[in-house]
């Protein structure tokens, strides 16, 4: 099935793009490749691919730690990479490299949308930890990511709750912080 829908973030010189119901895994391209180009229509190739999943829904980056996260994730047999959830990718190694996959957190199942920061806001407790933002299919999840392998969805802080759940939610709109945060 072709569609339509990508999602495109930057970081440094390159482009990482995701697409729903596609087989094009990650898609990689250098950026400066553009520099050269005389003006008249170019067909460009994808720089890098990452294959380990075939579609995802968004991409967010943290652009203070470098990392990417694939959200709606499903490998080639329409089987969900990480329950769908966040995908952690390192963009400070090569695509192709091993330690780019960085793990994932799944147990609120399939992710819509994320916004990942790097907490600057006043409960002191989580000032420079990783947090992510996640719309689901029902809920809105925030998990703290400042550690990979073992990402923490509850706060002890009264800030934080595990999951906000509206009621009649499907799926809900994606989380927009202010520049505070």
């Amino acid at each position: 099935m072709n569609t339509i829908w990508r999602d495109f973030k930057t970081y440094q010189n390159r482009a990482y793009i995701v697409a729903d119901n596609t087989n094009n895994g990650l898609q990689v391209f250098d950026l400066t490749e553009l520099r050269d180009s005389d003006g008249e229509p170019t067909v460009f190739e994808e720089t890098a691919r990452y294959d380990g999943f075939q579609q995802a829904h968004n991409i967010a980056i943290n652009e203070s730690t470098g990392f990417a996260y694939p959200v709606g994730a499903f490998d080639g047999g329409n089987n969900p990479v990480q329950g769908s959830g966040l995908v952690f990718l390192n963009l400070n190694v090569d695509p192709t490299a091993p330690g780019f996959n960085a793990g994932g957190f799944a147990p609120d199942g399939y992710t819509h949308d994320t916004q990942v920061v790097t907490y600057q806001g006043f409960d002191q407790e989580f000032v420079g930890d990783e947090i992510a933002f996640s719309s689901n299919e029902d809920t809105l999840t925030i998990v703290n990511l400042e550690n990979k392998a073992s990402p923490v969805a509850s706060f002890s802080s009264w800030l934080w709750k595990r999951r906000l759940c509206p009621p009649r939610v499907a799926y809900a709109g994606p989380p927009l912080l202010s520049i505070q945060r």
